[in-house]
């Protein structure tokens, strides 16, 4: 999430957002909810995507967008040296709290900072990683320029996206992109007629892979390794479908076509993770 460079009415809705919400990824790890589930496993597919690169002992490491720091933590315990950083103060005194109770609080150093404007010296990491950022972004391509910027040649990144085409999508159509269009027009017309108000949630960006890729290239990143993960809750009309238990079975069984690389289901889960290496 961006801070101060070109802070916008957008990124006001979506800081206010995620501090009335902070709370949530408090107990994240911890609860047994497929919304919690979904979280869980983009944060251990973007773990074993670094831990299969088999960096050295104390590898300088940057989390951004730290949240609660169990990714932060996580590295640490691995050997890494960490830096997290976060938009909200909120995050960074919960990430000092989570890691005060892991025992670990004088081995991360977390601080507040804007990542379009990142506070740290050129080449200063050799691996960055940002899960739940790219969607709320003012500018991904700043973003991306920050990040190459700091990471070392030959530096690696773990970045999270929302998918454009994941599978929902294709089930309701309040989520179908080819409908987007129809949904502004009908919206647009029922507000003029006093029939509907904006929601104050902000909306995450979403990027289809090839999409996303291009902003990568353009960065001077090379896409390395890539998966989607997390398949549910199934709506229609924006409507949960499926109770939650079965929900958890149907995203398991689907989650299990995808790591396999099963055409179509392979790239249609929710949250596409990408590794990339600085060129």
């Amino acid at each position: 999430m961006a801070r101060k460079t070109g802070y916008s009415k957008r990124q006001k809705l979506v800081d206010q957002w995620h501090r009335k919400n902070s709370v949530f990824w408090k107990d994240i790890y911890k609860r047994k909810d497929l919304d919690a589930f979904l979280i869980q496993q983009r944060h251990l597919t973007a773990l074993n995507y670094i831990f299969d690169l088999s960096f050295p002992e104390a590898t300088n490491t940057l989390e951004i967008g730290c949240g609660a720091g169990f990714m932060s933590i996580a590295l640490e315990r691995a050997g890494f040296t960490v830096t997290a950083i976060d938009s909200l103060r909120e995050m960074i005194e919960l990430t000092q709290q989570n890691a005060r109770d892991a025992g670990v609080d004088n081995r991360i150093v977390a601080v507040t900072g804007d990542v379009h404007e990142l506070p740290f010296q050129s080449r200063s990491f050799s691996l960055v990683v940002a899960l739940g950022v790219t969607p709320w972004l003012s500018s991904l391509r700043k973003a991306l320029a920050e990040i190459a910027r700091v990471l070392v040649p030959g530096g690696c990144v773990v970045l999270q996206a929302s998918n454009l085409y994941h599978l929902n999508s294709i089930l309701d159509p309040l989520l179908t992109p080819a409908f987007e269009s129809i949904r502004k027009s009908v919206k647009h017309g029922l507000e003029r007629a006093g029939l509907y108000s904006p929601s104050k949630k902000p909306q995450p960006h979403y990027f289809s892979p090839k999409n996303f890729s291009s902003y990568l290239r353009e960065a001077k990143l090379a896409d390395v390794r890539d998966t989607t993960v997390g398949f549910g809750p199934f709506t229609l009309l924006g409507c949960r479908i499926l109770p939650e238990r079965i929900g958890y079975r149907v995203h398991q069984k689907l989650q299990q076509y995808a790591d396999d690389g099963f055409p179509i289901i392979r790239n249609a889960g929710f949250e596409y993770i990408v590794l990339a290496k600085k060129m």
